[in-house]
């Protein structure tokens, strides 16, 4: 401003000096103060990494929508996406290389949806997606979100190349609508997060729809969780032996042990309903140190027959910290009741521990088993 002043060839006196360098001082110093309130707004909006709206703008955008949508008798749904299997890209690469990921990941999705649907994201792999200003049909509506979630899964699942490598990256997504199943964003959430993991557990890399069974289902499912440990406590679960011959000399063989929940109010629980869920908490460490215990007593009882006898134990509790449970290698309560009930051969439990580490990680169905030297045949413990 000095500068153009002068340029009138007007000679600045001191006391003009004084004032534009003070205008000019006024001026740095709010030009200053904007640059740090836009960073606040910044990280108090956005998210750091992605620069997607976080949680705090979402829920601001969301009332905005909903207003319109009230006004308009529009619909709103709300998308729920979750990258599969992210963690382990973390794990083994490094989270620079998951940042850089989620960097691109966000790229593709901007791509997808348009310029006045949000896309914001709650934090780790977690993305929300809302599509404002639906109008038609309940069936249109679906169809259109069907097709969003279609074009979003295609994006994603392009190679994505990054330093070197290239990654193929899948999501799975859950659906929930405004006003069907909450006219609030949290419980919406909540709903679109449900019919996420519907998704996942049907395969991954699909999207699922949000309806009221799924509901039934999930409170099912957190009953369960809840009431299990307080089953094993109380002495409400159970073990079945049944026998097992040879088909040709109808000589006795073995047993297979299985395993059963008498529920006070439910009855029966078969363990395909809760076995999942106890995978899924890791309650099924401490579950299957039970079943070892009651087995390894009620070979004891059953030991004047000669009973062959073996453990098989789950990839979940082969991997935790303590392979007591299948190799006795420590003191832990397991391996002192194979002890009490005939310990394995330590050379033939230590063979088998190898196979395991030398051939990697099972599926989810294989199982170690320890077969007491003396026996040929095997007692299952399914559980």
């Amino acid at each position: 401003m000095l500068v153009l002043y002068l340029e009138h060839g007007h000679q600045a006196t001191e006391e003009e000096t004084n004032f534009l360098e003070g205008l000019g001082s006024t001026l740095a110093l709010l030009i200053d103060r904007w640059r740090k309130i836009r960073t606040i707004h910044q990280m108090a909006f956005y998210d750091p990494l992605t620069e997607l709206p976080n949680r705090v703008l979402l829920e601001d955008r969301f009332r905005t929508a909903v207003a319109r949508s009230r006004r308009g008798g529009l619909r709103i749904a709300l998308l729920f996406l979750d990258l599969d299997n992210f963690k382990h890209i973390n794990d083994t690469l490094g989270h620079t290389t998951g940042d850089h990921l989620l960097q691109k990941v966000t790229a593709r999705l901007r791509q997808a949806v348009r310029s006045t649907d949000t896309i914001a994201r709650l934090g780790g792999d977690e993305f929300i997606l809302l599509l404002e200003q639906l109008e038609g049909s309940e069936d249109e509506v679906r169809g259109e979100v069907e097709t969003v979630c279609r074009k979003l899964l295609q994006s994603l699942s392009l190679p994505i190349p990054i330093w070197g490598n290239t990654f193929n990256v899948t999501g799975s997504i859950g659906v929930a609508f405004f006003p069907e199943h909450g006219e609030a964003l949290e419980p919406l959430l909540q709903a679109a997060d449900t019919a996420m993991y519907e998704a996942k557990r049907r395969g991954r890399n699909g999207h699922f729809f949000y309806n009221n069974s799924l509901h039934v289902h999930l409170n099912n499912t957190l009953s369960i969780k809840r009431e299990l440990p307080y089953a094993l406590e109380k002495g409400q679960l159970h073990l079945f032996y049944q026998p097992q011959f040879n088909i040709h000399s109808g000589v006795l063989t073995g047993a297979e042990v299985l395993l059963r929940w008498n529920h006070p109010q439910r009855g029966f629980i078969p363990p395909g309903t809760f076995i999942p869920i106890a995978e899924s908490d890791g309650f099924i460490i401490q579950l299957g140190e039970w079943i070892l215990r009651q087995a390894c007593l009620q070979k004891q009882r059953w030991r004047h027959w000669a009973i062959p006898w073996t453990w098989k134990c789950w990839p979940r509790e082969w991997r935790r910290k303590n392979n007591s449970a299948c190799c006795g290698r420590s003191a832990a309560t397991p391996s002192r009741a194979i002890s009490r009930a005939g310990p394995c051969h330590p050379r033939n439990s230590n063979r088998y521990c190898d196979r395991w580490k030398e051939s990697g990680p099972f599926d989810q169905d294989d199982a170690l088993t320890l077969v007491s030297p003396q026996f040929s045949q095997a007692v299952s413990a399914r559980h």
